[in-house]
């Protein structure tokens, strides 16, 4: 594996949230509820955590077939391997992001669904993981000057 593509899936992820900012005030008549915002939401939350666990020696494998789409698992695997000592994911973000997960592993936001759902407004999940993102960029920065 590239000794860099932790960056990558950092860079993605930060490109997935300035999707979803101009999404978002862009196109304001877009309801809160709007499964595309989630999307990019959820996916940038996906990418920045597995960032995290690449840049600490986890494979393709095991992200594969520990964690896969799955953001409750995630945020576990993160702490163990030290994230806190860099960033601590906040209680109530952790909680929501956990409750919106049976939608986005389900792959709910991806494609067309029949049923109903019970939202967190979006806005929740913005700033924690701006934060998370510049603070990973700012660890990751740290290996170049090495």
């Amino acid at each position: 594996m590239n000794k860099f593509i932790h960056i990558a899936y950092l860079t993605q992820a930060k490109e997935f949230l300035i999707i979803f900012n101009v999404v978002n005030e862009k196109f304001p008549r877009l309801t809160e509820k709007t499964n595309i915002k989630y999307f990019l939401l959820f996916h940038s939350i996906e990418l920045t955590l597995k960032s995290f666990l690449i840049y600490k020696k986890f494979t393709d494998d095991i992200l594969k077939n520990t964690i896969g789409h799955d953001l409750e698992k995630a945020p576990d695997n993160c702490r163990q391997k030290g994230l806190e000592s860099i960033f601590k994911i906040e209680a109530q973000f952790e909680a929501e992001v956990k409750h919106m997960n049976q939608y986005y592993k389900s792959k709910q936001f991806e494609y067309p669904f029949i049923g109903s759902k019970v939202y967190v407004e979006h806005a929740n999940f913005v700033k924690p993981l701006e934060d998370l993102i510049n603070r990973l960029n700012s660890e990751y920065r740290k290996t170049f000057r090495k």
